[in-house]
């Protein structure tokens, strides 16, 4: 016979509707599972016979209700306890157990991560278990560890801490130790520091630094990086302060700021700039924007692959330009000789060739606009015409300061590069459309529209696409967590041994007049048909 699992919603108002209704069915009755039972009775995720230490299931009468021959069971919501050393050594009895049973012990398989959203089957927390060392609530974790669960943001998060001594000195019992845990994981103390962060960003944007609010500001995130470190430990074991990535940046730039105090000059005196890195330690603190940087790390893989095409197709565009537009943006209008100047250089043809130099490579004879910059021209069909007076010739040297050309490979690449980012694009477009004629409006088409609208965009893509990927996990465990949550609630019991009776028509009717429902559709064919046989007769 199978069994049939019903949520716990159904029987929640059960007595008070049987005794509003004046149903017969008999007082609730709690009855414990048999021994041998098919039915399943699941506690928290804690199975009968596990062995999971950090938490404990109880069973409570009001919680167990059964009607008439029914056996119904209810567990109640998962429990944690408080980390002692009686729990520290219990599990290490354990651990001790399982190495001399599998000759190894087991590698940790973690189901709740660390700085994890706390899962739903522990909620509601209570109140008082803030901040406090709790038992492991992660069977799977054979090392020495303790968990503390604390409020961010309206939301319980898990924090797992060695239960070794940190600086092989503070206990996990010690009270410095318990201090700095409870201000580590209190909400307050990320309020504060991210306070304190948002101010340095107001001081770092003034023009004139003031060294004695770097001081303080100096101070208040050493003082908090002792807390992290007394409560963690430093780097040896697991759960330490240097352990977490997120750490690193802050331990860099405190460290960074040491080493600049009293520095004025010298090529130390760059360290300065790690300063501005401080507004990032709000990443650490926000949950949000950690899942965006995760988003990011976890997209370089298939960013690589987007980056590859991207470079490769670079270089083809970057070819063809050198192939088609080299020293075609030195062109420039230069002014004619005139009959004085030709009599001037002589007639020798050394002294004419010197001249000839340093008359177009002066400056004075181009054409410029009204910017100030020489005209570019062209000797193609369609490209810009000098005036008359003046020549186009290939003269000086190439446009902004001669980092606008294709006259190498690597330049090439780097004006492609401009095209393709869309980086004041219309200047160079502007200028090879000048010098090579409005066929270059294909060359400029296919740069644009295929490596701006399409390979650019791509990466934003893929990195859009790892970000939801990483909100659907972040979704599937949370929606795993309420489902283990109501596969926890539910009851177990034999449908045949349910004390069934009949409905008949005079509780029909009762139950038509007292709640309003409607008539069965059999009883509402039998009331047409019978007024059928009275219109005939």
């Amino acid at each position: 016979m199978l069994p049939i699992r019903l949520p716990s919603s159904i029987f929640a108002n059960n007595q008070q509707t049987n005794s509003s209704a004046g149903s017969r069915l008999q007082p609730h009755q709690v009855v414990p599972p048999s021994p041998g039972s098919t039915h399943s009775h699941v506690c928290g995720g804690a199975r009968e016979g596990s062995t999971a230490g950090g938490f404990a299931s109880q069973s409570s009468p009001n919680s167990a209700h059964s009607s008439g021959g029914t056996s119904a069971t209810r567990t109640s919501q998962v429990q944690v306890k408080p980390f002692t050393k009686a729990s520290l050594d219990k599990k290490s009895r354990r651990n001790r157990a399982t190495i001399r049973d599998y000759g190894f012990q087991p590698r940790n398989k973690l189901s709740i991560q660390d700085g994890a959203i706390l899962p739903q089957k522990y909620e509601p927390f209570p109140n008082n278990l803030y901040g406090k060392a709790l038992e492991e609530i992660d069977q799977f974790i054979y090392d020495e560890t303790f968990c503390v669960v604390s409020k961010r943001f309206r939301k319980n998060y898990i924090h797992r801490f060695t239960a070794t001594n940190s600086l092989f000195i503070f206990s996990a019992w010690g009270y410095l130790r318990r201090t700095c845990i409870f201000i580590s994981t209190n909400q307050f103390f990320d309020y504060m520091v991210m306070t304190t962060i948002l101010l340095n960003c107001v001081f770092l944007a003034k023009t004139e630094s003031v060294e004695e609010a770097e001081y303080i500001f100096l101070a208040i995130y050493t003082a908090e990086m002792i807390i992290k470190i007394i409560a963690k430990g430093f780097v040896i074991n697991k759960y330490t302060y240097l352990r977490n990535p997120w750490n690193w940046l802050d331990f860099i730039v405190i460290a960074s700021g040491y080493a600049t105090i009293g520095m004025e000059v010298g090529n130390l005196a760059g360290l300065r700039t790690f300063r501005v890195l401080r507004a990032l330690k709000t990443v650490s603190i926000m949950p949000g924007l950690k899942t965006i940087i995760n988003a990011l790390l976890h997209s370089f893989k298939q960013l690589a692959e987007v980056m590859t095409l991207t470079i490769f197709c670079l270089m083809v565009f970057a070819l063809f330009a050198l192939q088609v537009y080299m020293g075609e943006l030195r062109n420039k209008c230069v002014q004619q000789f005139n009959g004085t100047s030709w009599d001037d250089m002589g007639r020798n043809q050394t002294n004419f060739g010197r001249e000839w130099k340093k008359w177009i490579n002066n400056d004075r004879h181009w054409l410029l606009s009204p910017d100030n910059d020489p005209v570019i021209c062209g000797n193609v069909t369609g490209a810009r015409k000098c005036p008359p007076g003046y020549i186009c010739l290939k003269a000086g040297d190439n446009p902004n300061h001669g980092y606008t050309n294709f006259d190498n490979f690597l330049w090439s690449m780097l004006t492609t590069f401009q095209l393709i980012t869309l980086d004041y694009w219309e200047n160079v477009y502007n200028m090879v459309l000048a010098s090579s004629g409005p066929l270059s409006v294909v060359f400029f088409t296919v740069v644009v529209f295929f490596g701006s609208f399409y390979l650019i965009n791509l990466m934003l893509a893929v990195v859009a696409l790892s970000y939801e990927e990483e909100a659907e996990i972040t979704q599937e465990e949370r929606r795993k967590d309420l489902t283990d949550h109501r596969d926890d609630s539910t009851f177990s019991f034999d449908p045949t041994k349910i004390p069934v009776k009949k409905l008949d028509k005079n509780n029909l009717k009762k139950i038509d007049s007292k709640k309003g429902i409607l008539l069965s559709s059999y009883s509402r064919k039998r009331t047409r048909r019978r007024k059928r046989r009275k219109i005939l007769l």
